[in-house]
């Protein structure tokens, strides 16, 4: 039972990994877009026709829509990451209360077998002593 547990907390703990791999994926996508989007408003504006300012408008704005959606991207995966933070945890949590539980089932049993040592022995010792009378 401690094996399985064990083996669905490290499935977990890959998952956990992968996603986290993604989720800074994607922030750096974002990081990335930002800075286009930033270095894209620092551009010298010189003389431009109607023409141009409407494209260079219809650009920007559609720049903006992606940031947008990236930005909810992140978002999303954020929240679905931290599920698996917590499903995670959880396993883990419940490995641990598996393997105390175990230790504390062979401590008892070490304590129980060690008793019933000493009971041997002590028997022992009167089954001698009482045999030298």
């Amino acid at each position: 039972m401690i094996k399985l547990a064990r083996r669905k907390e490290d499935q977990a703990a890959s998952l956990l990994r992968q996603w986290r791999e993604r989720v800074e994926n994607q922030r750096q996508q974002l990081l990335e877009l930002e800075n286009y989007q930033e270095s894209y408003h620092r551009w010298p504006q010189g003389a431009q026709s109607v023409q141009s300012l409407i494209t260079e408008r219809a650009f920007f704005t559609q720049l903006s829509g992606v940031v947008d959606e990236q930005r909810q991207r992140l978002s999303q995966m954020e929240h679905q990451y931290q599920l698996y933070v917590n499903h995670w945890q959880g396993l883990h949590k419940r490995r641990q209360l598996l393997d105390e539980h175990r230790d504390r089932v062979a401590l008892d049993e070490t304590q129980r077998l060690d008793k019933q040592w000493d009971k041997l022995c002590d028997e022992l010792a009167i089954t001698a002593f009482s045999a030298k009378k």
